[in-house]
């Protein structure tokens, strides 16, 4: 059993949380698979994380991106998800960028199937996870973690991606 894994007894309540990760945006599930992924922003540009996610398994590739940029990232050999990062702003700390998926499956006698493209416009602030360290240092109440909830909302809603 690793540090963070807790054993857990019958009825028992547990509280908090081992770790925060940025929002993550998936494609719809085809051939029971979706490509997923999240970003976060940084001092020269932004971390890009995808994952195909597979019956057989989930694969992990972070890519780092500072401008606009396409590329492709093969997985396996039968299949492609190309990337494209377009419109990347960098307006104080924020990092706003639109991400497009395009993803194809090779099939051996049958041929190329491919997905609609996906696109999310993404912001973020070089904060890497918004309130993690407040979160983790004040031990905020449920109160006040709901007013953060609230906030959070409110100004992805309002500002995020108010990049010109």
């Amino acid at each position: 059993m690793s540090p963070k894994e807790l054993k857990v007894k019958n009825h028992q309540e547990i509280e908090g949380f081992d770790d925060a990760s940025p929002v993550s945006y998936s494609t719809p599930t085809m051939m029971g698979c979706s490509t997923s992924f999240s970003a976060t922003a940084k001092q020269e540009g932004a971390t890009l994380d995808f994952e195909l996610k597979t019956p057989l398994g989930n694969f992990k590739k972070a890519m780092h991106v500072g401008g606009d940029v396409s590329f492709s990232w093969k997985p396996f050999k039968y299949i492609d998800i190309d990337i494209a990062v377009r419109d990347f702003r960098t307006i104080g700390r924020e990092r706003c960028f639109t991400v497009t998926i395009y993803k194809c499956y090779h099939i051996p006698g049958y041929g190329k199937i491919c997905l609609p493209s996906y696109s999310y416009r993404v912001c973020h602030f070089v904060l890497e996870i918004p309130f993690r360290d407040f979160i983790r240092s004040q031990a905020p109440s449920d109160e006040q973690f709901a007013q953060a909830l609230t906030f959070a909302h409110m100004f992805e809603k309002t500002q995020a991606c108010d990049c010109k």
